[in-house]
């Protein structure tokens, strides 16, 4: 029989991980629950806030746009979802539900 040697086996995975397949996360804790921490993991070095928004949805079972991003560290309201946040940044979730247009007749 021959003998299998298993050698090098922890070194080799750490090649594996090339940049272009590293996932990176962005942190965001919802302004109504305080301090839990949750993370999106995405691929790339930044993610489009309206990509950031829809993953939170996701994970939360939320409607999309009910949902207002806020940059922990200086308060600032990421309007546009095209905007590129970077990765490893923490933001603030906030609801805004958007109220139906039923006027009354």
């Amino acid at each position: 029989g021959g003998r299998w040697v298993r050698r090098g086996v922890g070194g080799a995975m750490a090649i594996v991980q090339s940049n272009k397949v590293h996932k990176n996360s962005v942190f965001f804790r919802f302004a109504s629950e305080g301090t839990a921490l949750e993370k999106v993991e995405f691929y790339g070095r930044e993610i489009a806030v309206g990509d950031l928004k829809a993953a939170i949805a996701e994970q939360k079972h939320l409607p999309k746009f009910d949902l207002q991003l806020v940059d922990e560290a200086t308060g600032e309201v990421y309007a546009k979802d095209g905007k590129m946040l970077p990765r490893n940044m923490t933001v603030t979730v906030r609801r805004t539900p958007v109220y139906s247009s039923k006027k009354p007749a």
